[in-house]
């Protein structure tokens, strides 16, 4: 269906954009002129591989860019779908990169659920633990109201009046 065919299409995604283009957005974006665009770099990626901080290469001044919403915004004329990319310099005119391509992974926050994919597993008829399984093997679900927080720290729950555990 649509869902599946989204899904597929942003696990794995490509971005790309005219250098010229890029160093326009950039200076609107930021409010810095960089000059000329020579590269991008990545400073700093998180655990899971997203880009934390990257450092923009220009004739006139370099720029760091961090956190990666910055990031995902500045470089894209919305936002790129995640920080999870790495850039690609094509070309050569001059010497200088004729765009930059941006292959990237996921849509999203990095937390392991793909919102398009659950999506689909709903339309297909799967309820939310199914769901929930799907993405976080091994977890116990249980419902949060019925947890009795000096049984937190023991690392166990409140039993139901009937004496079932609280797993929803």
């Amino acid at each position: 269906g649509v869902l599946d065919d989204l899904s597929r299409r942003h696990f794995r995604w490509r971005e790309e954009i005219r250098r010229q283009d890029l160093e326009e957005l950039i200076r609107r974006k930021t409010g810095v002129d960089l000059g000329t665009l020579f590269e991008i770099l990545p400073v700093n990626r998180g655990a899971s591989g997203r880009l934390m901080e990257l450092e923009l290469i220009g004739s006139r001044r370099n720029l760091r860019l961090q956190k990666e919403l910055k990031i995902r915004e500045a470089l894209s004329p919305t936002s790129l779908y995640s920080s999870a990319f790495w850039v690609e310099s094509v070309g050569s005119e001059g010497g200088l990169p004729v765009k930059f391509v941006f292959h990237g992974a996921g849509r999203g926050h990095g937390l392991g659920l793909c919102q398009l994919g659950a999506a689909a597993m709903a339309l297909q008829g799967r309820d939310y633990r199914q769901i929930l399984l799907h993405y976080y093997p091994g977890v116990r679900l249980m419902s949060f109201y019925t947890i009795q927080p000096e049984h937190l720290a023991e690392g166990r729950s409140g039993a139901q009046a009937d004496g079932t555990p609280p797993f929803v």
